[in-house]
């Protein structure tokens, strides 16, 4: 632990990484404060739960006066929360730009203003969008943004990166798709869902199958930014790619995987599919600065998702917790109905 670095913040800090991040954080001795807006749960960690060092407060991110309640005495903050994936922010680009930029902007210059001297921000590996050839790309190749998602998230590193000051160290991790079991589970991440349909004996569905992804344990996650918390001015303003080149897979190379270790598996190609991302990256540059390495492979975490599958007996993957999209469209919809009721209740006072 860094003796510096002790009061952290983590926004979105009970969704599907913030659960992992959150007991990880609390387990190495920092005191942890989670703010999010319970679109899921809250966490429910037992370990998390009774710890004195935890707290967690339901609290939407534009409510700025609860937000600067948080920030003070906060040594640094990892923003997470946001609308994440891209059929998720797909739904309503307003939506998502306000939760996922504008936020981000709040967020980050407030934490500024009170103080904070820490600003790690979770960016995406999306960000890069396609390869132009069959290089592994680095923090200096060319970005291509194929989707909202990955759009906000690449205006959200410019705006957190230009908030650089002395005082003030804002760093951005460019995440690589994210597998492994997490008390908030998703099924909607390319390792996660194609495992779990396979354990329940569904066949998997690979659209298209040759393009190339980054993957990444959340619990290596989690060990990536506690290694950002002990950072030093050095790495101020910087980008770093958060992954390893050994968990760069095609899609269809998952699935064999898969059914290495589930040989019954029916795997069902489909050659049209909409999805033009494609992208394999080189991470030598966190090995580097900060050490970091990875612990878990994608083997490693299909096993793992198949035994929590046995032994929490999941059948249904169709529940909204398990999935960003549904929430988020649920979440969405909601929000709209409270924007009409609110607009209505000015005309009312209009009349008045």
């Amino acid at each position: 632990m860094n003796n510096e670095i002790k009061n952290i913040l983590i926004t979105g800090g009970a969704g599907y990484l913030g659960s992992t991040l959150s007991a990880y954080l609390l387990g190495l001795g920092y005191n942890v404060s989670v703010a999010d807006s319970h679109w899921f749960n809250k966490i429910e960690n037992g370990f998390c739960i009774k710890n004195p060092k935890f707290k967690e407060y339901y609290i939407d991110l534009r409510d700025t006066n609860k937000l600067c309640q948080l920030l003070k005495n906060c040594d640094a903050v990892i923003h997470l929360s946001g609308v994440v994936g891209d059929s998720a922010c797909a739904l309503d680009e307003n939506f998502t730009f306000g939760c996922n930029y504008l936020n981000t902007f709040t967020v980050a210059n407030l934490a500024k203003s009170y103080g904070v001297k820490i600003f790690l921000f979770a960016s995406s590996c999306s960000v890069y969008g396609s390869m132009a050839g069959s290089s592994a790309l680095t923090e200096n190749s060319p970005t291509n943004p194929l989707s909202y998602y990955a759009n906000d998230k690449l205006k959200s590193e410019e705006c957190v990166l230009s908030l650089k000051n002395e005082s003030f160290s804002p760093v951005v991790f460019r995440l690589s798709t994210l597998f492994g079991w997490s008390d908030r589970m998703r099924f909607d991440l390319v390792v996660n869902g194609l495992t779990a349909r396979a354990a329940i004996n569904e066949p998997i569905k690979i659209f298209g199958g040759t393009q190339w992804r980054p993957f990444l344990h959340v619990k290596d996650a989690s060990i990536a930014f506690e290694l950002g918390l002990h950072s030093n001015k050095k790495i101020a303003g910087q980008i770093f790619n958060v992954g390893s080149d050994k968990n760069n897979f095609t899609i269809n190379q998952i699935s064999e995987l898969i059914q290495y270790e589930l040989p019954n598996t029916f795997v069902l190609q489909c050659e049209n599919f909409s999805d033009l991302r494609d992208y394999k990256v080189e991470f030598s540059k966190i090995e580097s600065w900060l050490g970091f390495n990875t612990s878990v492979t994608v083997s490693d975490g299909i096993k793992e998702i198949i035994n929590n599958m046995r032994k929490y007996k999941i059948k249904d993957l169709n529940r909204k917790t398990f999935n960003n999209e549904a929430t988020t469209k649920l979440i969405i919809q909601q929000h709209n109905v409270q924007k009409l009721l609110e607009k209505k209740a000015g005309c009312f006072e209009n009349i008045r």
